[in-house]
């Protein structure tokens, strides 16, 4: 079984970074996301921001 890995072209990082997701996923083409949080109360509300960002 092979396994592909794609490194992204951009990785974002820091404070209000999550406002830009949307932007940033727009320009790459993308319909569709994947995310991952773990437990945190700011993990609850993420998927929300993303979303409207």
């Amino acid at each position: 079984m092979t396994y592909m890995f794609l490194n992204p072209k951009i990785a974002l990082m820091g404070a209000g970074c999550v406002k830009e997701i949307g932007i940033q996923a727009k320009n790459l083409g993308a319909t569709k996301a994947l995310i991952v949080s773990g437990k945190s109360k700011h993990g609850e509300k993420l998927a929300e921001d993303i979303e409207n960002s």
